[in-house]
């Protein structure tokens, strides 16, 4: 892909978007998600892991 252009004209790239069928405006930001691995809800103490390791 090749830059043959830049257009910093507000009315110009809105035009260009609607014309084009994609969105104007940037979608809101959604805050993060926790990561399932910090999930603390559940009282897991991993007693019940088996490792293969001899005793």
């Amino acid at each position: 892909m090749k830059l043959v252009g830049v257009v910093f004209d507000q009315p110009t790239i809105s035009n260009t978007l609607r014309a084009l069928g994609l969105p104007v405006r940037a979608p809101p930001i959604a805050p993060a998600r926790s990561s399932p691995l910090l999930d603390c809800s559940s009282d897991w103490t991993g007693a019940d892991v088996d490792y293969g390791w001899p005793d």
